[in-house]
């Protein structure tokens, strides 16, 4: 077992550093018009770096994973097989927990993105901004198409990327784009939660147990 990153252990998650609304890609007038499509918040992998992630030394990495040798806690118990990870990990999963990763709930509603893009509604609002787009010289037929072009999809903040993306957002806020794929993406997401009622009760007993095992395992480790 080796030693997990933070980086390694969301890696399957949402970029959690994203801001929220870009779900609705841009729809700010003035971030269009200072960035483009760009995240005004900077490069992500910037930030990572910034985050103050530690870096285990070699002796805590073998305490971590239970390949040290011969080594005892203060009262003397033997570290077992797995090490500290393997221990915790036991701990965390003690009293309420149902086996679900709740750090991964989120995942689910992104199962839903492709149903609300492919709603009829959302398809009609999309193709009235692709037509108030296309009358100020952009041709996209969706607003993560414009978002997403090859010339700025890599976040670099030009002149065509303000140009589209202030147009976007001004189209947006006259047809109530954004309102309409709002109102349809929480539509979805209350029926997919009142259809999986039980499911989110186990999320939550999940959650409050892992809250209170870990606090457990902290408190117990100072």
């Amino acid at each position: 077992m080796n030693w997990i990153s933070d980086k390694d252990a969301t890696r399957d998650l949402p970029d959690l550093t994203v801001d929220p609304t870009r779900y609705f890609t841009i729809i700010d007038a003035d971030a269009a018009r200072e960035h483009g499509y760009a995240d005004p918040r900077g490069d992500g992998d910037e930030r990572q770096k910034t985050s103050g992630s530690y870096e285990p030394t070699d002796a805590e990495r073998s305490v971590y994973n239970g390949s040290a040798k011969n080594v005892t806690d203060t009262s003397g118990r033997r570290l077992g097989k797995g090490g500290c990870a393997a221990e915790v990990d036991k701990r965390l999963d003690e009293g309420g927990v149902k086996g679900i990763d709740a750090l991964k709930v989120g995942n689910e509603f992104y199962t839903l993105y492709g149903k609300v893009q492919r709603d009829s509604r959302v398809t009609e609002a999309f193709e009235k901004w692709s037509a108030c787009l296309k009358k100020k010289g952009f041709t996209y037929a969706t607003p993560m198409d414009a978002a997403n072009d090859p010339e700025w999809v890599s976040g670099a903040d030009t002149k065509a990327a303000v140009s589209v993306a202030t147009a976007d957002v001004a189209c947006k806020q006259r047809l109530n784009t954004v309102g309409i794929w709002y109102a349809v993406a929480e539509a979805y997401q209350r029926t997919y939660i009142d259809e999986k009622a039980e499911h989110f009760a186990d999320v939550l007993a999940t959650k409050k147990a892992l809250v209170k095992n870990a606090a457990d395992v902290i408190g117990g480790a100072e």
